[in-house]
């Protein structure tokens, strides 16, 4: 869509590859990567949250022009889940967002999915790996074995109360994007 094409037929094509399944709506709704999300923050940063209270936003009404005036902003359009925890205060969103040319999550194509963890101190940790078959564990295992092994003690968690304002200085953060095949 990137280069112009209509999302019927970049969807169309996907599914001919087995990139997309027959019925696309986990993915294309957000519904997968919601799950994925709370997934994340559960092992990272510590609290559990209901995947219902995350409000997806679907890829569906994204069309080629807004790749365009997304580029004469300096920026690109990702499917991305996101999630934070500021002082104490926890926000999480799924759904198509710009995202500036210069950022990891805009250099993804393809099928690629990619997982950037953000820290006070460390800056940006990269994880990505190709969608279909084995690959697409390779980073969620890349980030989730370490989380997994590091928590394994802590396992009385509660229900977390979740937010959907995110505020512009991140602590610590969870981004990642599926790119829609091309």
């Amino acid at each position: 869509m990137e280069a112009g094409a209509e999302y019927a037929p970049v969807l169309a094509e996907a599914q001919a590859k087995g990139y997309a399944e027959a019925d696309p709506t986990e993915d294309v709704g957000g519904f997968d990567a919601r799950a994925k999300l709370a997934i994340l923050m559960r092992l990272a940063l510590r609290v559990q949250v209901n995947p219902e209270e995350i409000v997806p936003r679907p890829i569906t009404a994204v069309a080629a022009v807004d790749f365009s005036y997304a580029r004469d902003l300096g920026c690109t359009i990702r499917q991305i889940a996101r999630a934070e925890q500021v002082e104490g205060r926890l926000a999480a969103a799924v759904g198509p967002m710009l995202v500036a040319l210069r950022s990891p999550l805009a250099w993804s194509q393809g099928t690629e999915n990619m997982v950037i963890a953000s820290g006070h101190y460390g800056g940006d940790v990269v994880f990505s790996a190709m969608a279909g078959g084995q690959p697409t564990r390779s980073p969620w295992s890349a980030i989730c074995s370490p989380l997994r092994t590091a928590r394994a003690a802590s396992n009385s968690l509660g229900p977390a109360h979740l937010d959907a304002e995110f505020e512009v200085r991140i602590t610590f953060a969870f981004w990642f994007a599926t790119v829609p095949a091309s």
